[in-house]
């Protein structure tokens, strides 16, 4: 918490079910996509934003309001982040566990904070155990290091009623 006075949420306690939010986070990932769903032209920024006791949420900025925020967001930065929405964490880009995400809207406030309490990289690494004991239908990212070893052809796989572009990396694990 930064303070009596100033009050903040923990991003696991984040709902749609209230609207007045104030997060303390660090931007653990930055990355901009584009939206091929709705209109090829049009890219998204998204986030992995991390509190002090290490939960995540991911958040986006659409197309329109990436011009305002990019400036002043950079990877491993602290922010207090107030005035945004929250809606279901759905689809193929969820990188997080939370159930919800954040979307950046016009009176969404991001104020730069110095403060020594999030010193965490953020990852969290998955063991290749782990791994090979998830299911197909595992539908977030996950951190993980290994050698590749091999790289298969791009092909189409069909996930959620669509053909996706997929490749496979072969990595290597305990000899």
């Amino acid at each position: 918490m930064l303070g009596m006075n100033n009050p903040v949420d923990l991003v696991e306690k984040i709902t749609p079910w209230r609207e007045s939010w104030k997060v303390h986070v660090k931007v653990v990932k930055l990355w901009y996509q584009k939206n091929t769903a709705l209109d090829p032209s049009q890219n998204l920024l998204h986030m992995v934003l991390m509190d002090e006791k290490l939960h995540k949420i991911q958040a986006t900025i659409r197309d329109e309001l990436i011009s305002k925020f990019a400036v002043s967001l950079n990877e491993g930065d602290l922010y207090l982040i107030t005035n945004f929405t929250v809606l279901p964490n759905t689809g193929l880009n969820r990188v997080t566990k939370h159930r919800f995400r954040l979307l950046f809207q016009y009176k969404t406030s991001v104020v730069s904070v110095v403060s020594p309490r999030i010193t965490h990289s953020g990852l969290c690494f998955t063991s290749i155990d782990e791994i090979d004991q998830m299911t197909k239908d595992h539908n977030f990212l996950i951190d993980f290091v290994g050698i590749i070893t091999g790289v298969r052809k791009e092909r189409d796989v069909a996930s959620y009623g669509k053909l996706i572009k997929a490749v496979v990396l072969e990595v290597f694990s305990h000899g």
